[in-house]
This record gives structure tokens, C-alpha cells and sequence, in this order.
């Protein structure tokens, strides 16, 4: 599949790459309804972790272009299944943070695209162990008094 990854017209690359992600709200869903039991967890995490956010071993097994999608939509999918949204139960953001777990170790690819990735997805604002960014600017506007302070001729 590594091989023949560019050759695929866009029509086809686009559907393929839906169907990832319905099968990745799938699983996540699947864990959910189960209540997060450890059991159905453990299966997709072992899925996951063998297919698109996979380190080591052959790289070549899963195309670049698998790996970014998979990094690109993990985030949005737990949002879809509401298993981050604010009033979540510890289990659900257990099993989010156990996703995060999977992602982590992409940081250090050998890929510069999919370390950069890797890191942006981490630090996404909906996930609720990341501190807003937007929180960081507004706390910042209201240390500025809104005076103007003057030129600083160092």
C-alpha cells in the first residue's frame, strides 16, 4: 500500500481517507457505549498503535500520508463522540489521555511533517488537560492597563 500511496487519484484518496476516519469515530464510539472498559480499550488502543501511530518497526508498512491523517483527526473525533467535552467523566478523559499516550511518541519521527503534527495535536486547546491559549492572551491584555508606555530607548 506504502508504494502505490501517490498513484491514487483524489477522488479515491478522499474517500479512503473518510472511511478512516468513520472507523476512528467507530472504535472510539464502540469504547465508549462499552463504558471504557478495560478490555475494549485495550483492543483499539493495540490497533492504533500498530497502524497509524505506529514507531517503531517498518515504517515503510503505513504511508505518511496515513500517519498525518491519523494525527490530523484524533482530536476532532474524541470532540464528535463527546468523550472531551467539559462535563466528560473521569473514564473518558483517562481513555483520552491513553490516546494522547499513543500520539506522544510521534514527536520524535524520523518525519519532520509528522513530528510538527504530532506536537500541534498535543497542544490542541479542546483537549481538557491543555491550558487554553486564548486564556494566556486575555490574561496578558489585562496586565496592560491600556496606557501607552512610551518608547524604550535601550
Amino acid at each position: 500500500m506504502s508504494k502505490n500511496w501517490t498513484d491514487i487519484d483524489v477522488l479515491r484518496m478522499e474517500k479512503f481517507l473518510l472511511l478512516v476516519r468513520r472507523t476512528f469515530a467507530s472504535g472510539l464510539t464502540w469504547v465508549k457505549e462499552g463504558d471504557y472498559a478495560e478490555g475494549r480499550a485495550d483492543a483499539l488502543a493495540g490497533v492504533l498503535a500498530e497502524w497509524p501511530f505506529e514507531v517503531e518497526g517498518d515504517l515503510r508498512k503505513v504511508p505518511i500520508g496515513l500517519r498525518l491523517h491519523g494525527v490530523d483527526i484524533w482530536v476532532d473525533e474524541l470532540e464528535r463522540t463527546e468523550i472531551i467535552k467539559e462535563d466528560a467523566g473521569e473514564k473518558a478523559v483517562a481513555f483520552a489521555k491513553r490516546v494522547s499516550k499513543l500520539v506522544e511518541p510521534l514527536k520524535r519521527s524520523p518525519v519532520k511533517t509528522v513530528r510538527v503534527k504530532a506536537a500541534e495535536s498535543l497542544e490542541d486547546d479542546r483537549l481538557p488537560w491543555v491550558e487554553s491559549q486564548e486564556e494566556d492572551k486575555e490574561g496578558a491584555e489585562e496586565e496592560d492597563d491600556g496606557e501607552w508606555g512610551g518608547f524604550d530607548d535601550k
